[in-house]
């Protein structure tokens, strides 16, 4: 039994369908005032279900001498409904012709709602009772954009401001009494502020370079491990010498801290894209990025039983650390991405024409938490995605997209797919 190998083999299935609902506006109320805003409202739902087998063993006393197999057979079956809201109320002041003042609100509100859902099992040949179960997830979200904005010269553009955000998180659990009730683990409200900072300079028509800084302050970590600091910035090059040929180079720092928890992330990124147009009817793009990421923090967790002929974990041997007495590990994320991308655009003189691009994506490194085996590892991720349109004046586009990708990742294989899709869309502007 100790040498049994675990097996865990499942398949999931969803179907949503929504309606979409989009309305904007723009207009200016007099010569010192603009005026925008908007509203978006979608609704998925349909059918969900999941089939799967796990097998392994599992200690059948409390002071884990005794083991035994098991197999378990589960199969769920749901309907879930999706409802999301958002508006938008934005305004610009124009105090004088190089200062402005602009004020932007967003509230979203998103639903996920799973009723009438049917859990089922089977335990080592016995048939579990089913049960029923409800779960909502309720999340309300207000932004507030406050900028000033300034125009010294026609090539310099600097906008300092500052931005709030108030999330209510709310998880509903079906009680015991058959009541939908607040999950306390999962209800919480998070505010964040942080001011920010964004520059445009071009000082000749070949040259211009634009950048942004943050520094984010979160109230409250939503789990264990989010930041409480978050401090970025981003900068990007952009070189012109002729009309067809361009280049651009996007450089990315960040880096986040929780010091309860000792986490600590840090991102570095850095991309190049040139793009060429051999005629107004043909260009292409090529491109490359270089990503580090790393993550590092202590989490608390609960020990499990452990299999016979095996190291204990770090936390502690069965002795010291029993079963259900909450033990630390340290967490480590670490990971190289490089991301190979291109493409080709032709259009034809008679409002037809066709696209393909690609991209390649190699990651290497490992996430681990320490004594314990490697829970992902290096990944490879490549798409690629043909389309041919078609468009009439005055009515739209008619696209057709052809898209094959796969998903191969060495340690962890359940996640691995392929996948081929075809879409047909049509877009209208009124």
């Amino acid at each position: 039994a100790p040498n049994m190998p675990a097996l865990i083999s499942f398949q999931d299935s969803r179907r949503l369908k929504t309606p979409v609902s989009e309305f904007s506006y723009d207009g200016k109320v007099n010569d010192w005032l603009d005026i925008r805003g908007g509203y978006i409202f979608y609704r998925y739902s349909g059918p969900v279900s999941r089939d799967a087998l796990y097998s392994g063993i599992y200690g059948t006393n409390s002071s884990l001498t005794l083991y035994a197999p098991f197999t378990v057979q589960e199969s769920d079956r749901a309907i879930v409904t999706d409802p999301n809201h958002v508006i938008d109320q934005g305004f610009t002041v124009r105090l004088r012709d190089w200062w402005r003042f602009l004020v932007d609100y967003r509230y979203s509100r998103i639903a996920t709602e799973s009723g009438d859902g049917v859990f089922q099992s089977v335990f080592n040949g016995g048939v579990l009772e089913p049960e029923i179960g409800q779960e909502r997830w309720k999340l309300g979200t207000h932004t507030l954009n406050l900028n000033m904005e300034f125009i010294p010269t026609p090539q310099l553009i600097i906008r300092p401001g500052v931005r709030f955000i108030k999330e209510d998180v709310v998880g509903l659990v079906l009680s015991e009494a058959g009541e939908l009730e607040a999950d306390d683990v999962h209800t919480r409200r998070i505010k964040t502020a942080w001011p920010t900072l964004s520059v445009y300079y071009k000082p000749t028509r070949m040259f211009s370079v634009r950048g942004d800084i943050q520094d984010i302050v979160t109230g409250t970590s939503y789990t264990r491990i989010t930041p409480h600091t978050d401090v970025g910035s981003r900068i990007v090059f952009r070189f012109q010498p002729t009309d067809k040929l361009s280049v651009e180079d996007n450089l990315t720092v960040r880096n986040r801290k929780l010091s309860s928890a000792e986490f600590q992330n840090n991102i570095r990124s850095n991309g190049i894209t040139v793009t060429y147009a051999f005629t107004d009817r043909i260009s292409a793009f090529g491109g490359f990025s270089y990503d580090t990421y790393l993550a590092k923090g202590n989490a608390e967790f609960i020990r499990g039983p452990i299999t016979p002929g095996t190291a204990a974990p770090s936390c502690g041997n069965p002795g010291a650390t029993p079963p259900g007495v909450a033990c630390h590990e340290y967490l480590l994320d670490s990971y190289i991405n490089r991301i190979w991308q291109g493409g080709l655009a032709v259009r034809a003189p008679k409002y037809v024409g066709a696209n393909v691009s690609g991209n390649f994506v190699r990651t290497t490194g490992t996430s681990q938490i320490t004594g314990e085996p490697v829970i992902s590892g290096p990944r490879t991720f490549p798409m690629i995605t043909g389309t041919l349109w078609a468009e009439y004046p005055r009515i739209g586009r008619l696209s057709i997209d052809l898209q094959r990708t796969y998903y191969i990742e060495e340690i962890i294989r359940a996640d691995n797919f392929q996948a081929n899709v075809v879409t047909v869309r049509w877009t209208t502007d009124f």
